[in-house]
């Protein structure tokens, strides 16, 4: 008894009077975004939601989870575009195609009205993901994959260009990150769930700010872009396509490329986590078009057979060689590059 009393006291402890939760009032405004909601229910950011500058955002976020300024910078510049004059109000953030996009973890996409309320259908349907004590890496990135793709079923003006899925990658490894490890993932479960039902930091219920920054200044073995790039490269701009008519194009691959060289510090931040979370989606993309590298070696196979028929089938026999040859070297090329280098 004197054990939970004691504990009681120093978690409270632990939160100092300025830095308690308080639900906004009705006149605050707030974003589709459960962590920068919290950090300002915990007056981390201003209360009222107005007025935000890039330094508010790395003050706040420092001091309430330990998140490492250029990870911060990186979103925060984003941020910014959607206010005026260096700052912006939360509620700015609701701007479609910015930072907020179709497949959110809890809230309903632009198409259906209101993108940035809490949704408490989508809500379950991630969390019924949950259902062990820590969330891995796999189960965070198989909740984020399901739910984009009951979006994209939904919502017949789906649509997540490449820069919105790696934030989307981030949002997920975030989390993982602040209440997990930055090793495995193993995120609590409940102090998940009480982020994004509650908009509130779990301190309560145990949780405290890392020691460890959380850094977007480590390089991984794996680079984050490379493993988007390569999922863009051969499946088209939407992971999400299925069949075997996904063949590269000159527009793909001039997509991956951009991606390639984009070179967003952040995305090696986390790092970990948004690997395992991008192979994730890489070995979920391959199981559900395994039709498409059949058809590569198919198109292989029946280059040889046309090509013996004669001159005449030569024409076809070049062109399916070719179309295959360049699946499997664009493919060769930027695993080794990207993901090897």
């Amino acid at each position: 008894m004197l054990f939970n009393v004691a504990f009681f006291c120093s978690a409270a402890l632990a939160v100092s009077a300025s830095n308690e939760w308080r639900a906004p009032t009705a006149s605050d405004r707030r974003s589709p975004c459960p962590m920068v909601n919290a950090v300002a229910n915990h007056g981390y950011l201003p209360r009222d939601g107005l007025h935000i500058s890039l330094e508010d955002l790395i003050v706040a976020f420092t001091d309430a989870i330990n998140l490492d300024p250029a990870a911060t910078t990186l979103v925060g510049t984003k941020a910014l575009t959607t206010g005026n004059n260096g700052t912006f109000n939360l509620d700015d953030l609701n701007k479609h195609g910015v930072i907020e996009h179709d497949g959110s973890l809890s809230r309903a996409d632009i198409f259906f009205g209101d993108n940035h309320s809490f949704n408490e259908t989508i809500w379950a349907a991630t969390a019924s993901h949950f259902t062990e004590p820590t969330i891995s890496i796999a189960t965070a990135a198989k909740a984020r994959k399901d739910r984009l793709k009951a979006a994209e079923a939904a919502n017949p003006e789906f649509s997540l260009p490449a820069d919105l899925q790696q934030f989307s990658f981030i949002e997920t490894a975030l989390y993982l990150s602040v209440f997990g490890n930055l090793n495995d993932g193993n995120a609590k479960t409940e102090w998940v769930k009480t982020l994004f039902q509650e908009e509130r930091l779990p301190f309560e219920e145990g949780f405290k700010r890392s020691d460890d920054v959380i850094t977007a200044a480590a390089k991984p073995t794996i680079n984050m872009p490379s493993i988007t790039a390569v999922t863009i490269f051969i499946f088209g701009l939407s992971a999400f396509n299925h069949g075997v008519s996904n063949l590269i194009s000159p527009r793909k691959a001039l997509a991956a490329k951009q991606l390639q060289d984009s070179a967003l510090p952040a995305l090696n931040g986390f790092s970990v986590a948004i690997i395992g979370i991008g192979i994730y989606y890489m070995l979920a993309a391959y199981q559900e078009n395994r039709g498409f590298f059949t058809l590569t070696l198919a198109r292989f196979i029946s280059a040889r057979i046309f090509w013996l028929q004669g001159p005449a089938w030569r024409v076809i026999a070049t062109w399916e060689a070719f179309s295959a040859a360049l699946t499997a070297v664009a493919l060769a090329y930027e695993e080794y590059q990207g993901m090897y280098a």
